[in-house]
C-alpha cells in the first residue's frame, strides 16, 4: 500500500512538472532568408532594414557571401522588411507577423532598377535634412564649476 502511494505520488509530480519544461523562455523571435537576382544567384552585400510597424523599431542587416541574412533578437509584432542595393529596385516585404519564439524565413527576389528608381525620392532627401537639423538644435546649459570645487579634494580656488 505504501508503495503504491510513493508510485502515484511520483507520477502526479511527474505530471504537474512535465507542461513547465514545455514553456519557451524566448520573447523575440528571428527574420532570416536569402536574396537573389531575376536569374536566381544570391546577392551579396544587399542592406536590409527589418521594421517593427507597431513599435518602429528597426535593425539593419546586409546579406553575406552567399546572399544570406539573418536579423536575430527582434521584438514580438508585425514587420516589414525592405532590401535595397545599387543597381537594384529597392524591395519592400509586409505584412510579416513575428510570434513568440519564431523564425520567419523570407526570401526576396531583386530585379534591375529603371532609371527613375536609381534616383533618390526628394521626400526622403527632406526628412534626411529635418534629422540632421533635429539634433542641431538640442539646447546645451552652461554650468558653473567654480561653486563646486571646493567640495573637490586637492582643488584650491583663490578667494577674490
Amino acid at each position: 500500500m505504501r508503495r503504491l502511494s510513493f508510485v502515484l505520488l511520483a507520477l502526479s509530480l511527474l505530471m504537474v512538472a512535465l507542461p513547465l519544461l514545455g514553456q519557451s523562455q524566448a520573447t523575440t523571435g528571428v527574420i532570416e532568408g536569402t536574396v537573389v537576382d531575376a536569374s536566381g544567384a544570391a546577392v551579396p552585400g544587399v542592406t536590409l532594414t527589418v521594421k517593427n510597424i507597431a513599435t518602429g523599431y528597426e535593425t539593419i542587416v546586409v546579406t553575406d557571401a552567399a546572399g544570406r541574412f539573418r536579423a536575430v533578437l527582434l521584438p514580438l509584432g508585425p514587420y516589414q522588411v525592405t532590401a535595397s542595393l545599387q543597381g537594384f529596385a529597392t524591395v519592400v516585404q509586409k505584412g510579416l507577423d513575428l510570434g513568440v519564439g519564431q523564425t520567419l524565413t523570407v526570401n526576396i527576389a531583386l530585379k534591375q532598377a529603371t532609371a527613375a528608381e536609381s534616383l533618390p525620392e526628394p521626400d526622403a532627401l527632406r526628412n534626411l535634412h529635418a534629422r540632421i537639423f533635429e539634433f542641431q538644435l538640442i539646447p546645451v546649459t552652461p554650468r558653473l564649476l567654480l561653486p563646486t570645487a571646493p567640495n573637490v579634494p586637492d582643488v584650491c580656488v583663490p578667494w577674490p
